[in-house]
């Protein structure tokens, strides 16, 4: 890619999230509507960031066991426990 194309896909970048913001921005009228979508959101896009979000940090933690020889790391359940317990609570 040319120096103008890497600049210009940057600058389409920028503003593309520079309009979501100000649309997001424009769309909030309370705490409530920042934090939790004001209470809009499907229980399952909910499940899924929240599943998201705790294999992220299992992996973050959970890696050190490839530095120091541990069997199983810090884990809580196994990737299928924890999709399983998802669905099973949200569905």
């Amino acid at each position: 890619m040319t120096p103008i194309g890497m600049i210009l896909a940057v600058v389409l970048y920028l503003l593309a999230v520079g309009y979501l913001g100000y649309r997001g921005f424009r769309n909030t009228a309370s705490a409530t509507d920042y934090l939790l979508a004001g209470r809009k959101t499907h229980p399952y896009i909910m499940a899924m960031s929240y599943g998201a979000t705790f294999i992220s940090t299992s992996a973050i933690v959970g890696s050190a066991r490839f530095s120091n020889g541990c069997s199983r790391g810090i884990s809580f359940f196994g990737a299928a426990g924890r999709f399983s317990f998802l669905f099973f609570f949200f569905a």
